[in-house]
Parts: structure tokens; sequence; C-alpha cells
């Protein structure tokens, strides 16, 4: 109990340097430790059950279950010293507010900008900057309803996302004259 006060007094520190709401370490009780102060028990959650698993993931859009807001969630396992068995998880809870700003990048100019999601396309964040200043349910679709030309680079993009490669695809986007520009993303 000593050495995991400990650690959430140096987590106290990652939490301040990158703008979470909190950072914890989940038991496999689901009792939770937290840099806040809050003692909490969570609910079966994804996140969690991967990271117990031995499988480091992010959540999607979460109801804080301290303040309500919403959230996304890093899980992470953390592993016996002989590394064979996951003894409790490590998470870092970011508002929905800073971690949109945490994806915003000034690459190309300002022009760059990013989106979270899953392997099947559904959006799980964007950064601040992201086209149109909405957000999207899912990528792929919102490719081929931009327009019909993108049906090709979607089904690269969703095959690809699936099989869990690197690549990119071209695509077309309207810009905010209503005229179509060719993209580029990376996934």
């Amino acid at each position: 109990k000593h050495e995991t006060k400990d650690i959430i007094e140096s987590l106290k520190k990652v939490t301040v340097n990158h703008r979470l709401l909190r950072m914890g370490i989940v038991m496999p009780d689901r009792s939770v430790i937290t840099t806040d102060g809050k003692i909490i028990r969570l609910p079966d959650r994804l996140y969690i059950r991967d990271a117990l698993k031995g499988k480091s993931s992010v959540s999607e859009r979460l109801t804080d279950i301290v303040d309500g807001g919403t959230i996304i969630v890093y899980g992470a396992p953390i592993y016996s010293s002989d590394w064979k068995k996951v003894e409790a998880v490590l998470f870092g809870t970011f508002s929905i507010e800073e971690y949109h700003a945490s994806l915003t990048t000034n690459a190309f100019d300002g022009n760059g900008y990013s989106y979270v999601v899953k392997k099947d396309g559904s959006a799980i964040s964007a950064s601040d900057n992201a086209v149109g200043g909405y957000e999207i349910d899912n990528i792929i679709d919102a490719l081929i309803q931009d327009d019909s030309a993108n049906k090709e680079a979607a089904k690269t993009l969703k095959n690809g996302m699936l099989s869990g490669l690197q690549g990119h695809i071209e695509f077309i986007c309207s810009n905010e004259n209503g005229k179509p520009v060719k993209k580029y993303m990376y996934y």
C-alpha cells in the first residue's frame, strides 16, 4: 500500500504535465485509487478488460462517473515483476475538450487535422481543427458521403484498418467554398 501511494504521487505530476483529469490504478476487483483522491469502483468497461488481458487501449467517449462530463480513457496493463501476470490497470483520463486539443496539430501550415477511430471507422474523437469543425460518426461513411469518387479510397481504408495495416489514401473533399480538393489520409 505504501508503494501504491508513492506511485500515485508520481502520477500526479504526469497528470498535470499532460492535462489529464486524473490517472489511477484499477485493481482486478475493480477498486480504484486515483490521483485526485477519488475512491471509486469502476463498472465493467472494455478498456479495463483489454488491459487485464495485457492489451493497451483507448476507450470510446464515456460519461465520467465522478463529475458526469464526457471523457476518453487510456488503459494499460501493469505486469508483475516477472512479466507473467497482469496485476492491475494503469489509466489516464482526458476530458473530451482536452483530448480534442491534444490532437490539434500545426502540421501542414495549420491545415493538418486528426481523427481517432476504431477499426470499423467509428469515430472516437477529432482534433479541434478537424474539417468543418464537426465530428463524424464514421470516417468511412463520411468519405463516401462527401464524394462518391471516394468509394475505392474508403474500401482501402476500411480493409487496411480492419487488417491492422498502416498506409495512406487519397480522397476528395469539398473546401469551404464547396469546391473539390484532393486530400491525403494516413492510417
